[in-house]
């Protein structure tokens, strides 16, 4: 959060919705925030990219079939094989953008927190759009990936 100035996320997959565990807010008087313990449903932006991407495929295609793509806002993705497109460069790249597909306004980043287990969790990066430039938004990746790698690695010494 210090090295962004936007508010951070941990959480987690649980059944078909992410939970929000912590949260530390931007020092900003206008910010994105939600309590510990806020759900979200799977298909929402960057974090269910993420997710659904370090999901058994059969899994997430099941997910998806089963419960559709809900258009949240103008820039939702709502063709599946475009999501499908999506969530696959997601695996490639090891992090996942929203650009207002969840919340209009808002654009995030997410990166998997990798264990020798099944998917654990991940964090988030979240902010306004009008914060968050292209450039920025380069920048914010490269922490996001950082972090979670920072934190998959901790664990791994556990």
């Amino acid at each position: 959060m210090q090295e962004t100035d936007e508010t951070v996320f941990l959480g987690i997959l649980k059944d078909d919705h992410i939970f929000i565990l912590d949260v530390a807010e931007s020092t900003k008087e206008l910010k994105i925030t939600s309590p510990s313990g806020t759900k979200i449903p799977l298909s929402a932006g960057a974090t269910g990219k993420v997710f659904l991407a370090y999901m058994e495929e059969k899994r997430a295609l099941r997910y998806l079939t089963a419960n559709g793509l809900v258009k949240y806002t103008e820039n939702s993705i709502t063709d599946l094989d475009r999501y499908l497109h999506e969530i696959e460069e997601v695996r490639k790249k090891g992090f996942a953008t929203d650009r207002e597909e969840y919340l209009q306004g808002v654009k995030a980043v997410a990166a998997l927190i990798r264990t020798e287990g099944p998917v654990l969790a991940a964090v988030w990066v979240v902010g306004f759009s009008s914060s968050i430039t292209d450039d920025k938004m380069g920048y914010i990746v490269e922490r996001t990936r950082k972090a979670a790698d920072a934190i998959s690695q901790d664990l791994k010494r556990r």
